[in-house]
């Protein structure tokens, strides 16, 4: 035990696979080591950050606070909650550089003034419209995605060979042709 130093045991404990919560929890009874710390496993490195899995939570329950307003028949309270919690969990999930520059191309002007035009009206009263002109700007910025979507529903085991055939291949508009992701 005395040839052996913190990081020693550090080292070897890692190694293992265990994650080192304290060498008191680990020694404490033999009172040899009492030095309080924590190490992460390289695993741990590949998990998503913390503001990451906030921001796909938070968007989540927009679209769930969505879909039960619309449920609901169009209720404004749901409705609006379900907006503001979407659009901070997109803005959590890729960051705020990152939406700003994707709302703010030339290319999404069109999708992001509707957007921004039916989320006044869902917040003054008016959900039907609100929704319909999000549902419009929401079509106009993310069509860049369809193909990336097709392909990976089309790759889907249960279902994929429904979306395989002619007919739907046709209208989905599928043509080989991914977006960047």
């Amino acid at each position: 035990m005395a040839g052996f130093e913190m990081d020693d045991w550090k080292r070897y404990y890692v190694k293992q696979g265990l994650v080192v919560t304290g060498y008191r929890d680990l020694f404490g009874m033999l009172g040899v080591l009492k030095y309080e710390t924590s190490y992460a496993l390289p695993s741990e490195t590949c998990l998503p950050s913390r503001t990451l899995r906030i921001g796909l939570g938070l968007t989540g329950f927009g679209v769930f606070f969505s879909f039960l307003g619309i449920i609901l028949f169009f209720d404004k309270g749901l409705l609006a909650i379900g907006n503001i919690l979407f659009i901070m969990g997109v803005i959590m999930t890729i960051g705020i550089k990152s939406s700003l520059q994707f709302f703010m191309k030339p290319s999404n002007f069109k999708g992001t003034i509707s957007f921004g035009i039916g989320f006044f009206f869902v917040i003054i009263g008016w959900p039907v419209i609100g929704m319909a002109a999000e549902a419009y700007g929401s079509l106009i910025l993310f069509s860049g995605f369809w193909p990336t979507l097709s392909v990976f529903v089309q790759k889907t085991p249960v279902i994929g060979w429904v979306f395989q055939q002619p007919f739907i291949r046709s209208f989905l508009g599928y043509r080989g042709k991914r977006a960047p992701v």
